[in-house]
């Protein structure tokens, strides 16, 4: 009798226990909804501290995803994807955008979070992907708004031109940054900057004014007779950064034929080694991750991603070397091994060689090959990538 008494108690000790597991799950997923909701926005600029206080909560919950259902997945994924751009943590957010787009390929909400986390990885050819997936089903302002973003990324991915822009007694290379990360800004009184422009200027320049790795310069389009009236907007506003006057409002040599990126205003990013970050507006989301991102790498503080440009090519200097060939088989060559990291990765690639996405698949494979050389997957990932 005892014994049985003994056994119902352990049986309802393990029933409370199960009952405590499930409660805590599902505040959990209570908490990463809300999240989702209200810090996964595509729309809003999240502050570095409180995307550092989502990243140690999303440690400190410990969610695993394959004990969540697809739609669970997926917000886990947008609020990892954010809290990894409020850090600067391109690549970190470029993988969870690659699982968003496994997961829910065709969702809105994704698409845009994907986009944005491609262009902060300075992978044009992957933001232009995306861009054109949601053109498809966009019109009117919107449509006018995505095909804007997409003619910026003409340039994004490949290396500053070979310009100096000399402002006061400060000079500024373009191309030959010296890790030092450069935020130029095209603007003009014939087209008078807006609340929003100077707005978030000053934000930047708050955010990253005691960083030694960030330097801001502005380049004004005005011809000479508005020069003046350029001069006393800017300290007016309180652009307090170097600025360089063309004095010419057509044919300027900076704005009009070193960057072409359209009648001003307009900012571009350029990172610690040189190379394109973002063009278009730094009011934009997107931008001013690109600018967190660009301060981590070149502090250190991130890895710096490979640039790749609209067409899916990389600059020279950049590109990864080759993958080396994997060996040919010998008789006394003992039978390779499934690696379950290189396994997900080959999954990833084949979904992408079926979508239509070799620039990624090809990116893929030489992973594969480059991480996992003993595996079984190198082997099949050197087979794919000789016939692409």
């Amino acid at each position: 009798m005892q014994s049985r008494r003994m056994i119902g108690a352990a049986l309802g000790v393990l029933a409370l226990g199960a009952h405590w597991a499930a409660a805590q799950q599902s505040a959990a997923l209570d908490e990463i909804r809300t999240l989702a909701n209200d810090f996964a926005r595509v729309d809003q600029v999240v502050s570095v501290a409180e995307a550092e206080r989502v990243r140690e909560r999303l440690a400190a919950l410990k969610l695993n995803p394959a004990d969540l259902k697809p739609r669970e997945q997926e917000q886990l994924l947008r609020v990892e994807l954010f809290a990894a751009l409020g850090t600067g943590q391109a690549a970190a957010a470029a993988s969870a955008a690659d699982q968003l787009a496994l997961l829910a390929p065709k969702k809105r909400l994704p698409l845009e979070s994907a986009y944005v986390a491609a262009l902060v990885n300075c992978h044009a050819a992957r933001a232009d992907e995306r861009l054109r997936e949601l053109l498809g089903t966009a019109a009117g302002a919107e449509k006018e708004q995505l095909s804007r973003r997409q003619r910026w990324l003409r340039t994004i991915g490949s290396e500053a031109p070979e310009v100096v822009i000399e402002a006061g007694d400060e000079r500024f290379s373009a191309s030959d940054r010296r890790k030092r990360v450069l935020l130029i800004d095209f603007w003009s009184v014939l087209n008078t900057p807006g609340d929003l422009h100077v707005s978030t200027l000053l934000s930047v320049h708050e955010e990253f004014k005691g960083t030694a790795a960030f330097q801001m310069v502005g380049v004004n389009t005005d011809a000479e007779s508005r020069v003046e009236r350029a001069r006393a907007f800017a300290t007016e506003k309180g652009w307090v950064w170097p600025q360089h006057f063309e004095r010419m409002a057509a044919g300027a040599p900076i704005t009009h034929k070193a960057f072409r990126a359209g009648p001003a205003p307009y900012q571009v990013l350029i990172d610690g080694r040189g190379i394109i970050r973002a063009v278009g507006s730094a009011a934009d989301p997107a931008f001013r991750y690109a600018i967190r991102a660009a301060v981590a790498e070149t502090l250190g503080k991130a890895s710096a991603p490979q640039p790749i440009d609209v067409a899916g090519k990389t600059p020279a200097e950049f590109a990864p070397p080759p993958p080396p060939e994997a060996p040919p088989p010998t008789h006394n060559e003992p039978p390779r091994a499934s690696d379950p990291a290189a396994a997900d990765l080959l999954r990833q690639a084949r979904v992408f060689l079926k979508t239509g996405r070799k620039t990624d698949a090809r990116a893929m494979l030489q992973r594969i090959v480059s991480e996992y050389p003993k595996s079984l997957e190198a082997r099949e990932a050197a087979d794919l990538l000789i016939n692409l």
